[in-house]
């Protein structure tokens, strides 16, 4: 298991774990949108891109 940090195109970061590489992981989370809205305190869609996936 990896530890992983993304960082989308707002300028926001992420870190989470993965089980496998830093490449499979860029497969998986690169240049895919995310969606950080809809909870109480950004009740609208807030969609990011994944511009950047490094390893921690």
């Amino acid at each position: 298991m990896i530890a992983i940090k993304c960082t989308y195109s707002n300028g926001d970061t992420s870190t989470t774990d993965i089980n496998g590489t830093l490449e499979s992981a860029k497969d998986y989370f690169l240049n895919q949108w995310f969606n950080f809205g809809d909870t109480e305190e950004k009740p609208h869609d807030d969609m990011q891109q994944c511009i950047k996936v490094e390893l921690i």
